[in-house]
């Protein structure tokens, strides 16, 4: 079962126990992309493993909506179903570093599983990449909001490669492509299934 443990944490007051970095496992960050307002903006989540029973500790500065925690739920699910790996012995802290005084929304889905995959694979992500997308229980990536200003913000942070679900790549009634628009200044790619972007985004 996980326990999702939110919001009690304040301002991430863990004991020395969950924050001491030589009881980590090796730390996974991955970038992931919100809109607040009319401007997208780009922030972290960083994953971490300590000795434990399973439990899901999160950062409550900012805090995170409902939305979001079903969301982890279901990218702790699938992640562990892929990766044929358990934590149950141990606890997965995840830190959020977002301008934004809540976290809410489906949209970092699909980058979340990514990150919580990379973790129990012990491997790494390339963070050139940038990765936005609703996560289905069947590893499906669905279509997200605002693409435009994500791609934008993805762009203006000097990221290489924005990963898009199925059918957004194409821009305005599919006349051209968001990579068009943005004058080929930065790659964006169509991603239906957590399998294609693990392949493509871990090392």
């Amino acid at each position: 079962m996980i326990i999702l443990a939110v919001g009690i944490l304040s301002g991430y007051m863990l004991s020395q126990q969950y924050i001491s970095a030589d009881r980590r496992d090796n730390s996974i960050i991955i970038p992931i992309v919100a809109v607040n307002g009319d401007n997208g903006t780009i922030g972290n989540v960083t994953f971490s493993l300590v000795p434990g029973s399973g439990r899901v500790l999160l950062d409550s500065n900012p805090m995170i909506d409902t939305d979001m925690q079903n969301t982890i739920i279901i990218s702790i699910a699938y992640a562990q179903q892929y990766s044929n790996r358990t934590f149950k012995d141990k606890d997965l802290i995840m830190d959020f570093d977002m301008p934004h005084e809540i976290i809410g929304g489906i949209s970092s889905g699909a980058a979340i599983t990514i990150g919580i995959i990379a973790l129990l694979e012990g491997k790494r992500i390339n963070g050139s990449i940038v990765l936005t997308g609703t996560i289905g229980p069947d590893g499906s990536i669905r279509r997200v909001g605002e693409i435009r200003e994500k791609t934008l913000a993805v762009r203006n942070a000097g990221f290489n490669m924005f990963l898009v679900p199925s059918g957004q790549s194409r821009f305005r009634n599919q006349t051209y492509t968001l990579q068009e628009y943005f004058n080929n200044t930065i790659e964006v790619r169509e991603v239906s299934h957590i399998e294609q972007a693990a392949k493509i985004i871990i090392e």
